[in-house]
């Protein structure tokens, strides 16, 4: 049975791989990242809309949460 601890090991990492932020949508003015459900990686999501306002030079400010599905932000795109 040496394949059941590399299922186990292959379904971690499917699992961790669900979880990540991933962008929705976004353009130099903002966008949408979704993130985990329950909420538990906004910190992940605001990291990834960071990332995505770097391109143009700003940094991104959260402008909402999803509160029904806790499973998205929304920002904005802010600096000079």
């Amino acid at each position: 049975m040496r394949s059941t601890p590399m299922i186990g090991l292959l379904a971690l990492c499917l699992a961790a791989a669900a979880c990540a932020p991933t962008l929705q949508a976004s353009n130099e003015r903002g966008g949408v990242v979704r993130h985990t459900r329950f909420g538990t990686n906004v910190d992940g999501a605001l990291a990834l809309a960071d990332k995505q306002c770097e391109q143009f030079g700003r940094t991104a400010e959260i402008t909402d949460r999803d509160l029904i599905f806790h499973d998205s932000i929304t920002y904005r795109c802010v600096g000079p």
